[in-house]
């Protein structure tokens, strides 16, 4: 989890959450120092796993705060807790938090005439196993029979599979799996960015759309048993 952090002049830094637990407050012990009056000496914990939910929960140790989600205002209340999502934002005495998930999915470029909306539940890809998302591919030009081609960028080809994309007509949409797969040692592990690129070359010359899509790679690890004869032979 990456945290942007702007203060009261605009000055802004970026800090990354990598530990377990992480104390954010004005006590310069604190992992995050935010020098205010108007922030606790231990104002949050920030939990950071890939076994939560959303891989962030802050738990709230001090007086009443609220996160922005989108146009929603979420009350956080002492001493409770919130998985955070990607693009929340914090406010906090005068300082604005706003987090972003290295897992998330970022519409890069779009065009008018289809549209193209790529969602995987759980971007955590496992040693020899695949990672299942949903691709769903919209025509919305004038074309009446379009076919689309998809690829990855930043993914060896082995790593990837894409189900079929058939013709669709204007105004037809149609959802195909789009797998991610590990190969022995690739991709490498920890956390990675695909580039997935719709376009209709076709039909719709010169246009795309580009998702990128955060996903995080767990270690592969070797491991041998070796057996020794520690018995001793005597000649005599």
């Amino acid at each position: 989890m990456i945290l942007k952090i702007t203060e009261a002049d605009g000055l802004t830094r970026m800090v990354k959450i990598e530990k377990a637990i992480s104390l954010l407050g004005s006590s310069p012990n604190c992992d995050i120092h935010l020098d205010s009056p108007f922030v606790a000496p231990i104002h949050l914990q920030i939990l950071f796993s890939l076994d939560l939910p959303t891989s962030c929960r802050l738990v709230n140790l001090a007086g009443m705060v609220n996160i922005m989600r989108g146009e929603i205002d979420q009350p956080l209340p002492n001493y409770q807790r919130l998985d955070i999502q990607d693009g929340d934002v914090l406010h906090i005495g005068p300082f604005i938090i706003q987090f972003r998930s290295p897992l998330a999915t970022t519409p890069v470029h779009t065009t008018p005439s289809f549209q193209a909306a790529l969602s995987f539940p759980r971007p955590i890809l496992k040693p020899g196993s695949a990672l299942a998302g949903t691709l769903r591919v919209t025509n919305s030009g004038p074309c009446p029979a379009c076919q689309f081609k998809v690829v990855i960028h930043d993914l060896a080809p082995e790593c990837w599979q894409i189900g079929p994309l058939p013709h669709l007509s204007n105004g037809e949409h149609h959802e195909t799996t789009l797998q991610l797969l590990h190969r022995g040692l690739a991709p490498w592990a920890g956390y990675i960015t695909i580039e997935v690129v719709v376009t209709a070359p076709e039909d719709y010359p010169g246009e795309a759309v580009v998702i990128q899509q955060g996903v995080y790679v767990t270690p592969v690890f070797a491991q041998a048993l070796e057996i020794l004869d520690d018995s001793v032979s005597v000649s005599g």
